[in-house]
């Protein structure tokens, strides 16, 4: 199974498990009788059990009535649709992830589309540490010139292309792009 596709089901998942903690769902209660306008539910087991006046289940609370005697209204249609927005928003960012063990390193990457990248740099040794990107017209963009343990975050606008991503350091280092 996908990533994308556990994260939907997860979401799912969340948004049933909320709506049935609050009441506003009896999964287990097939014999709901039919109600008409004005009529109010009885309490039920566990006080979790209560209907609005027009017929459907809906009441939130304790003794199967909302806050201050108003019902709650749970809408799990935008509530999915907005969870499954995020969901498919952070599965189609890109990400670089490079990471190694002191000296020197270099790796390409592409750009697909002019955007902002936020790029995320640790370095856990105590000595000098350099990371910069090169375009493929060999202009570079220093990212961080320091020494010592650090962990910092920088926001940069990258235009279409290949890039390379070179990183001097001493110790153990990250470095993660991610378009915003």
């Amino acid at each position: 199974m996908k990533t994308k596709d556990i994260l939907i089901h997860g979401a799912i998942a969340l948004v049933v498990a909320i709506v049935v903690s609050f009441g506003a769902v009896s999964l287990f209660q097939p014999d709901i009788p039919e109600l008409t306008k004005g009529d109010t539910g009885e309490q039920g087991e566990q006080g979790l059990r209560g209907f609005t006046g027009v017929g459907s289940q809906g009441p939130v609370g304790k003794d199967g009535v909302g806050k201050d005697g108003k019902d709650a209204v749970v809408d799990i249609d935008a509530i999915t649709s907005a969870v499954i927005d995020e969901i498919e928003d952070r599965d189609n960012q890109v990400t670089f992830a490079f990471s190694g063990e002191g000296g020197d390193y270099a790796s390409e990457f592409d750009v697909a589309d002019t955007d902002s990248y936020k790029f995320a740099i640790k370095h856990f040794g105590s000595g000098d540490f350099d990371a910069s990107i090169e375009d493929e017209d060999g202009n570079v963009s220093t990212l961080i010139d320091t020494s010592g343990h650090l962990s910092f975050v920088d926001t940069r606008t990258l235009e279409e292309g290949t890039y390379t991503v070179r990183v001097s350091a001493d110790g153990n280092w990250s470095v993660e792009i991610e378009e915003k």
